[in-house]
């Protein structure tokens, strides 16, 4: 039974890490959509001046929020392992994905909070590029993110017969998930805004939202094998 409840709890942590991420990124700082690496270093400093207090709270928020994504990779790692009976190798894999997502998210989140510290006092210079350290930390590491994506695809896609809890539609989607991320490496190539740069549709929109769409597909799938278990097992 308290088995059943961690579970219950893992696999609530991401609705609860989007709404927190979500509520402190949109809400108070005001970063969506992110400034553009076009925009001058005095217009990136009036950002924070003008938005300090917001953006404060907002990182930490985001900071609150991160830390959830190491219970629910482990959830979702675990409801693998009882579904499709997965190696401990593959959660393990899939754990190290969880805590790298965690520390981007809290790293971007020290990162804001340092460029609000003192934006009144800082060089204009100083600020944008601590903004263009804000967004690299945002979409640079995808790597680990395809890694962790394409693992459990290729772990859905192997079984021949999944079954209801977490049919094909889930692996193919994990698989584009995973491709969908790479864009981000163009954040690094271009400076004058539009869509491959770090605030575009193409780099910055598309990684991100499918991010979370995966992450929000895959958590009704958790509670089905939850419920499911707990239906064959009577506690």
């Amino acid at each position: 039974m308290e088995d059943r409840r961690l579970r219950l709890a893992c696999a609530c942590a991401a609705p609860a890490l989007i709404v927190v991420i979500g509520v402190g990124l949109v809400g108070f700082a005001g970063m969506v959509p992110p400034p553009s690496p076009s925009d001058s270093p005095e217009k990136i400093k009036r950002f924070f001046v003008d938005g300090q207090d917001g953006i404060r709270v907002g990182m930490v928020l985001i900071m609150v929020g991160g830390a959830g994504f190491i219970p629910w990779a482990s959830g979702l790692a675990n409801e693998l392992k009882r579904a499709l009976g997965s190696s401990s190798l593959a959660t393990h894999i899939q754990l190290g994905g969880g805590v790298i997502a965690c520390v981007v998210a809290t790293s971007f989140a020290m990162v804001g909070s340092l460029a609000a510290f003192r934006p009144d006092h800082l060089a204009a210079e100083t600020t944008r590029l601590l903004d263009d350290l804000l967004w690299f930390w945002w979409l640079i590491p995808w790597p680990a993110f395809t890694v962790w994506c394409v693992l459990v695809g290729c772990l859905i896609l192997s079984e021949r017969n999944p079954g209801e809890l977490f049919p094909r539609w889930s692996g193919y989607l994990s698989i584009w998930a995973a491709v969908c991320y790479v864009p981000g490496s163009l954040a690094i190539f271009f400076t004058t805004g539009g869509a491959f740069s770090y605030n575009g549709l193409v780099v910055w929109y598309v990684p991100t939202v499918v991010f979370f769409i995966w992450m929000a597909c895959m958590t009704p799938l958790m509670f089905r094998a939850i419920a499911a278990e707990g239906k064959a097992v009577p506690a």
